[in-house]
Parts: C-alpha cells; sequence; structure tokens
C-alpha cells in the first residue's frame, strides 16, 4: 500500500469544520505553486538567500477547511503533472490524540531541475493548514 492509498481508504467521523467562507488572505505574495482550492493564505515570506547559498526561498502558509488526505491528493496530482519528482516523504501519523479529534501531519518533498518543493499538510479537529517552502531558481 502506497502512501496516497491510505488517505483514499481511511473513513473517519471528524468535529464540523471551520467554514472558509468569504474569509480573505492574512497575507499576499506571488504565488509559484498553485493553492489548494477554496484556502485562504495566512503567511508568505521570501527569504534570500544566505552568503553560503546560491538561491533563495519562498514559504507561504494556508488554511482550508478540506482534510489531509485530499490536500496532498490534490499536490501529488498536480506536482506529478508539472513534472516534479517525490524524493522522500513523511509518512502520515497522528501527533497528538485529544478529546475533539487527532491532529494527523505529512511532509512531501519534490524536486524538479535541481529544486526542492516540500509540501506540508498538518490536520487539526476543526481546520487543516499547509505550507509550501520553495526553492526559488
Amino acid at each position: 500500500m502506497g502512501i496516497f492509498d491510505r488517505f483514499r481508504k481511511k473513513k473517519q467521523q471528524y468535529p464540523e469544520r471551520e467554514d472558509m467562507t468569504g474569509q480573505e488572505d492574512q497575507d499576499s505574495g506571488s504565488e509559484p505553486i498553485p493553492r489548494y482550492p477554496k484556502s485562504v493564505m495566512l503567511k508568505y515570506g521570501k527569504i534570500e538567500p544566505r552568503s553560503w547559498e546560491k538561491i533563495g526561498r519562498v514559504y507561504i502558509e494556508y488554511k482550508t477547511s478540506a482534510f489531509v488526505g485530499p490536500v496532498a491528493m490534490w499536490y501529488k496530482d498536480l506536482m506529478t503533472k508539472e513534472g516534479w519528482k517525490i524524493e522522500s516523504w513523511t509518512p502520515p501519523y497522528v501527533l497528538r490524540e485529544g478529546p475533539k479529534g487527532n491532529e494527523h501531519f505529512i511532509t512531501i518533498v519534490y524536486m524538479k531541475d535541481g529544486r526542492s518543493c516540500s509540501i506540508g499538510v498538518k490536520w487539526y479537529p476543526t481546520l487543516t493548514k499547509y505550507w509550501i517552502d520553495l526553492e526559488l531558481g
């Protein structure tokens, strides 16, 4: 069973999710990787290269009412269609079990043309946060 098959097969009861309708971005900046539909930008940062680095990075954080699985699958489909290869990943795991539900987390690292792009997805009981950390070319 592959890493993404787990998301397709898992069925659980979850608390009501936060409604993103009408919520506006809390930060702004160019988005070199498309965002998951109906998500809200929370943070944007462009990091200039330090003296020993050749390239800078962009870091963007979002929130959505979708669950971890659909977000991870959406990015897997998008990134592989755009020619990115999966370099590594952390298996989906439970960070914490709480009275309102479990917190799940996954990070997937993609590579293309010598650049890396990490996409992390963390599920909270009422919303999902995800981030993109991309090397700029």
